[in-house]
């Protein structure tokens, strides 16, 4: 018996020993590696993809949003009479706009924007038209009453007719200006009633500005040479009838009992001006009448009464 034993404890030591020649025995686990970890690869290191800043954001990433530094700075655009203050990169606004430059309204433009252009209102009214004066038509024979020549408190009733209007820069008679023109017309007075053939007659006109038409204006009968103002585009213009007015007379004359006389005027007026008015009023209503001294001035409301003539150069 304790020589079986004695084998089998033999022979258990005897497998121990051919095991541990053998390579066998007891397995340690190999180490772990990377090649060998079943886990999630290691995120990539994010780089933002940053868009330019503006003047209403800082620079900010494309993908995830988050902002670097801070907005620009505006470029104001500087405000006008029409738009406020402007970015010139937003388009955002800051204020109000500046007041119109208004010129004042004239006979000839309404009310307008020196800076932008803009209109407001209209044209300034002529004076002439408050008075309630008629404008007659130009190449047609009109009454005309006026004084005689011996008493111009003595009516004599004739014609007057204006006609073959135009328009010329200048020529040998008519000195050329700049900024300026001849308006050349024609008038034609014909007498031939009982007084003017026994007395004669005394013919008057004057031509004010039909756009400042002042009835509170002093004339002179007896002054043939004088300065007067008119208003055009808003500029007042001083003329003066001896340089700018030319007359040529191609007939003063009696024939068969009819006085007749023909004449050429000529005004030199600014370019396109169109208020000259022809007013032919009688003498009569002159103080000079009552008193006989021509050099007694009268106003225009003096002048004119219901039988002037007002005959305006305009096409």
């Amino acid at each position: 018996m304790k020589t079986r034993i004695a084998a089998l404890i033999f022979a258990a030591a005897l497998a121990i020993m051919v095991g541990c020649a053998s390579g066998g025995g007891p397995q340690v686990p190999e180490a772990a590696t990377p090649e060998t970890v079943d886990s999630p690869p290691p995120s990539p290191v994010h780089v933002h993809d940053l868009g330019d800043a503006t003047c209403l954001e800082p620079q900010t990433c494309k993908e995830c949003g988050e902002t670097v530094g801070v907005p620009l700075l505006h470029e104001w655009v500087d405000a006008d009479c029409l738009t406020p203050m402007t970015c010139g990169s937003c388009g955002g606004t800051e204020g109000e706009p500046l007041p119109h430059d208004w010129r004042e309204a004239n006979y000839q433009e309404p009310q307008e924007c020196l800076d932008c252009g803009e209109v407001e209102g209209e044209p300034l009214p002529a004076v002439f038209l408050s008075h309630g004066f008629t404008l007659s038509e130009l190449g047609i024979a009109h009454p005309y009453i006026t004084g005689t020549y011996a008493d111009t408190s003595v009516p004599t009733k004739g014609r007057v007719t204006v006609s073959d209007f135009h328009v010329i820069e200048g020529d040998e008679d008519r000195e050329a200006k700049e900024g300026f023109e001849w308006q050349v017309f024609r008038v034609l007075y014909e007498f031939d009633d009982d007084n003017a053939r026994r007395d004669g007659m005394w013919w008057a006109v004057m031509w004010p500005c039909y756009y400042e038409f002042s009835l509170d204006k002093d004339l002179y009968l007896d002054d043939r040479v004088h300065t007067y103002t008119i208003n055009f585009y808003g500029e007042d213009y001083l003329l003066d009838n001896e340089e700018d007015f030319v007359q040529d007379v191609l007939q003063s004359e009696w024939i068969a009992g009819k006085y007749v006389r023909d004449e050429i005027n000529a005004i030199r007026v600014p370019v396109g001006y169109d208020g000259t008015v022809l007013v032919f009023y009688n003498t009569g209503n002159h103080p000079a009448s009552r008193t006989g001294d021509l050099s007694e001035p009268a106003l225009r409301s003096e002048l004119i009464d219901n039988d002037t003539v007002f005959i305006r150069l305009a096409n």
